[in-house]
């Protein structure tokens, strides 16, 4: 592997960080990587120093690179060139300290990262930590090293980090041949290595000088600032050694020479940059000292304690009694026994875990340390009174992302739930819509047993800590659970419930969920507080009917629900990303198939996942095979064998259909659904989707509402939007159709409709420039404005009207949902009164299209209606202008159906967008003060506006979207450290039309 190690300072350096980074460096190389460290070319670096390799003692063919480092950019401008050098040395992995480079390499150049912090630099609310915010989000973070279990847990509760995206590896040494002991019984020789700074001690050591007239204090290290203040001081102690600096390949001998190290550190540790560092620390020389096998005292401190016992392997004193030190020292002066006794167990401590040389091994892991195999409790025992280690509970009420396994049966689902439940992030759970208590035919926790060898599921510990979390939360309890409601609310309820429930229960943050259902999977995708990751699993189709053949089901209707089951699953996973594995290979190579569906989940494969058999597990339903003690898999095809051949024929024949590309099984399914309703229409209800939304008893009124529809090109579709906007009723005064100089066949299209609706053609001006031409020809009191390719559900404009007459708003909304996907669009409502909902309508749009919202005229006109010059955000521009001057109003409704369109004909690119956005908010302020309406409710600067933006581009790795902010920023004379750095990489990328959006 190409491993890119990134030193936070120069090289060569006093600083301790810097030869952490290096010997790591050294130490990957040795463990078979080809390294390179990348270091600031800085003027602070030590002066003098010919030979860097032999400074720190690490081998001559470790290649070292100094990259030039600009003042002016705060450090973020050596981020980029250690990115773009990582990039140019091909590194498979960016391993650094300094997390702006991190950042910048997986986001930029997608180069997998892992960093290892040694301080709470990093947390929020300080200065840097936006760059370990922005990391976090990207899946190119393999996971984040921390060198204490204290500052691991700062860093997992503070971020809420998934537990097998952080982990701790405490520093680590070489371990140093003790030298034989001193015969001069009467002078100790006590040693103390490392900085003079506040903190560390060095005023301790002074007393401790003072109180021990017998020994002999040797003090090495210490910057020359530091070295100035104490030189005087110290000089004026004759048991004092002040040896100043020296190279880290050298220190060696300072420990061969003493009899008792020292660690005096303070209460609290200075860090650079500022802070405390003592909650946090794993000090260098203390490993180093133990490495040396040297009786050690040191400072009584948390994090110490995780290093040393004392007693056992050292002596931990107060940090503040000068007394105390003197007394430890005397025991050691006076008893060799204690100090051989503490010394040995200083390196059995150092040799179990701070050897240098595994430290790579450690770091590089993909998987957190487990128990191995052998000692996990064997499958099919449920052992009584056995200790057993309880789960890491998750923070409360946090969802877990779910794994949904698509499919349908005797496809293999339940063979990839094992696999995927053998990571030890992910909690296999099987099929949990056979939690439904409405169902009676269903018995997932029933009186069968759960696969971890408990004789029911309630006895099985982690349901029975399950149902416990459930009853906590005040949720239905397992056997009260509607996880397949038909009530939208209960069914939310539930199943957030029960995923909830499952991670406390569990500590694992992936739950697995393999009901392969195509509807269950719609509706969890349209929960907006859910993530969910669909893995599709198919299998040939003949081999399912063959399966369904042996259980007695007709071989004709398994072949057609077969193929209706796909073209459903397709219509399903049509408007979300997701995996697509078959059964067939992963039966064949399971080590391949399985690490792209881990990749996928954005987790890493680990070691012994394969042999899923010896993992515990919880399934709910499922294959028998979750029973078995045998992780051997093989592929079924005995159909091949055992099916007659006319059969098998047949089969593979009426199962081909199922075979289609998604697209087309998609296609096939909208065709299928169009001819089915068409012959039913007279006994069929109207879907679900196309439900009317009731009419309020107010919303009787005539005329209030005036539609408009602009449009261009859009024939196949604006039929549609007008028949749905005709269909209001009432309350809909005139439906204004305005075609934008349309070249297709919508002049024909709209002639259909002579005497229905109000119909102006004009030259092609765009489409802000059509809406304001439709308000101008209306007199209704209120507006909504309906593009050519949505839908408005049936009441929806009575609706919208009720709740503009009861609250008094000048603005209402609903909501709008995606077809054929069924997904909700808009996420929670904006409601209230100016400012608090300008100040929202500014970082958000108010809703993704403005046929969901209803504006009343006069506050339409105030705000000056769409701005012609804009292609794209000239609604969410509108939206932002008018939320300063009315109250806004929302209805907790789908009044509006989008079509997921490949393309939109009235939106130009991501691109233009982000930039045209972050130019509206740049001028929002002005805009306000012109209206006299004081802008400091936005609380924030245009620095911080653009900074924002930024983030969100990078997360989303589209460049030529920074580069076009970068463009609007300059035109602002914006300048930010981000955009700046962001600025030298992203120069030469250029966006077309990134300028004259406005003049």
């Amino acid at each position: 592997m190409r491993i890119a190690c990134v030193a936070t300072t120069p090289l060569p350096a006093r600083a301790a960080n810097t030869i952490q980074t290096v010997r790591m460096a050294a130490a990957f190389q040795t463990a078979g990587h080809d390294v390179v460290v990348l270091a600031p070319d800085r003027v602070d670096r030590e002066p003098g120093i010919d030979d860097v390799h032999a400074f720190y003692g690490v081998p001559s063919s470790l290649r070292i690179e100094a990259l030039p480092w600009e003042p002016s950019l705060a450090g973020a401008g050596f981020a980029l060139r250690a990115a773009l050098a990582a990039r140019s040395a091909g590194a498979d992995l960016i391993y650094a300290r300094y997390v702006p480079a991190a950042t910048v390499a997986a986001f930029a150049f997608g180069i997998p990262a892992i960093v290892e912090l040694h301080h709470g630099g990093y947390l929020p609310g300080t200065r840097a930590s936006a760059w370990l915010r922005l990391l976090l989000r990207s899946s190119r973070l393999r996971h984040i090293v921390t060198v204490s279990g204290a500052l691991r847990d700062a860093y997992r509760d503070a971020w809420r980090i998934p537990p097998d995206r952080i982990r701790t590896v405490p520093n680590g040494a070489d371990e140093l041949p003790r030298s034989p002991p001193r015969r001069d019984a009467d002078r100790l020789v006590v040693g103390y290595t490392g900085h003079l700074y506040p903190g560390k001690g060095i005023e301790l050591v002074v007393e401790i000088a003072r109180l021990c007239p017998w020994a002999e204090l040797q003090i090495v290290g210490g910057a020359e600032a530091d070295l100035d203040r104490w030189r005087a001081p110290l000089d004026a102690l004759e048991n004092v050694v002040l040896s100043g600096f020296v190279a880290p390949s050298e220190s060696a001998e300072h420990r061969r020479s003493i009899d008792v190290a020292i660690a005096p550190y303070g209460r609290r540790v200075a860090v650079a940059g500022g802070g405390d560092d003592a909650p946090y620390m794993c000090p260098l020389k203390v490993v180093e000292y133990m490495a040396a096998g040297l009786p050690i005292v040191a400072t009584d401190l948390p994090a110490l304690r995780a290093l040393v016992v004392d007693g056992e392997s050292a002596l931990l004193v107060p940090a503040d009694e000068p007394a105390a030190w003197a007394a430890a020292l005397g025991r050691l002066r006076d008893d060799p026994a204690l100090r051989a006794r503490l010394g040995a167990g200083a390196l059995a401590a150092f040799r179990a875990r701070h050897r240098l040389a595994e430290r790579p091994g450690r770091v590089l892991d993909p998987a957190p340390s487990r128990p191995s195999a052998s000692a996990r409790r064997p499958r099919g025992v449920l052992a009584r009174g056995a200790a057993r280690a309880s789960p890491r509970p998750a923070p409360e009420g946090e969802l877990p992302t779910l794994i949904y396994i698509a499919g349908q049966s005797h496809s293999g689902s339940t063979l990839l739930d094992s696999l995927l439940g053998a990571h030890g992030a992910v909690l296999g759970a099987g099929e949990l819509k056979q939690l439904d208590a409405a169902d009676p035919a269903r018995a997932g926790l029933g009186d069968t047993p759960c696969p971890c060898g408990a004789p029911r599921k309630l006895a099985c510990p982690l349901w029975r800590r399950v149902d416990a979390s459930l009853a906590a939360a005040g949720a239905p309890r397992l056997l009260e659970l509607e996880l397949q409601a038909a009530d939208p609310e209960r069914f939310a309820r539930d199943n957030l419930a029960v995923l909830r429930a499952l991670r406390a229960a569990s500590g694992r943050p992936f739950i697995v969920d393999s009901s392969k259902d195509a509807a269950r999977l719609r509706r969890l995708l349209a929960l907006p507080a859910l993530v969910v990751v669909p893995v599709h699993i198919v299998r040939h189709g003949a081999a399912v009917v063959f399966s369904n053949l042996r259980k007695g089901r007709p071989p004709l209707r398994s072949s057609v629900r077969h193929v209706g089951g796909a073209i459903a699953l397709a219509e399903a996973l049509a408007a979300c990303p997701h995996l697509e594995v078959a059964y067939e290979r992963l039966a064949a190579a399971p080590g391949p198939v399985l690490a792209s569906v881990m990749q996928h989940v954005g987790l890493e494969i680990e070691p012994d996942q394969l042999d899923w058999a010896s993992r515990e597990q919880h399934q709910i339903a499922g294959n028998r095979m979750r029973f078995g003690s045998s992780s051997s898999i093989r592929v079924d095809e005995r159909w091949r064998t055992e099916m007659p051949l006319l059969l098998r024929a047949a089969a593979t024949l009426l199962t081909a259909p199922s075979r289609l590309p998604a697209a087309s099984l998609a296609t096939l399914g909208r065709l299928v659904t169009r001819l089915a309703g068409g012959r039913r229409t007279a006994r069929r209800p109207r879907p679900a989707s196309r439900a009317a939304i009731p009419a309020s008893p107010r919303s009787e009124a005539r005329g209030l509402v005036d539609i408009v529809i602009p449009t261009f090109e859009s024939a196949r579709w604006i039929a549609t939007a007008i028949e749905s906007a005709l269909a209001q009723g009432p309350v809909v005064g005139r439906v204004i159709v305005v075609d934008d100089g349309s070249t297709d066949e919508t002049a024909s299209v709209l002639d259909r409709f002579e005497g229905r609706c109000v119909v102006i053609r004009q030259k092609n001006a765009g489409t802000s420039a059509a809406r304001n031409t439709g308000a101008a020809a209306g007199h209704a009191p209120w507006l909504l404005f309906l593009d050519a390719d949505d839908t408005l559900l049936r009441g929806a404009v009575a609706a919208l009207l009720a709740e503009a007459e009861r609250s008094g708003a000048g603005v209402v909304h609903g909501q709008s949902r995606s077809v054929p996907s069924g997904r909700l669009r808009d996420g929670d409502a904006i409601v209230g009164r100016p400012p608090e909902t300008a100040r929202r309508c500014f970082w958000r749009a108010l809703a993704r299209t403005p046929g969901c919202v209803l504006v009343r005229r006069s506050a339409f006109d105030a705000a000056g209606g769409f701005d012609p010059r804009l292609r794209t955000a000239e609604d969410r521009d509108l939206w932002m202008r008018v939320a300063a001057l009315e109250p806004i109003g929302a209805i907790d409704r789908v009044v509006i159906e989008k079509r997921d369109l490949p393309t939109s004909n009235l939106a130009t690119s991501r691109t233009s967008h982000a930039a045209i956005v972050l130019e509206l908010q740049l001028r929002y302020p002005r805009w306000c003060r012109e209206r006299g309406i004081d802008p400091s409710f936005l609380a924030t600067t245009p620095g911080a506006v653009l900074d924002r933006k930024l983030d969100v581009e990078l997360r989303a790795r589209r460049l030529r979207a920074v580069a076009a902010l970068l463009g609007v920023a300059a035109r602002h004379r914006l300048r930010t450290p981000l955009s700046r750095s962001l600025g030298i990489v992203l120069d030469p990328v250029r966006s077309p039309s990134s300028g004259g959006w406005l003049s």
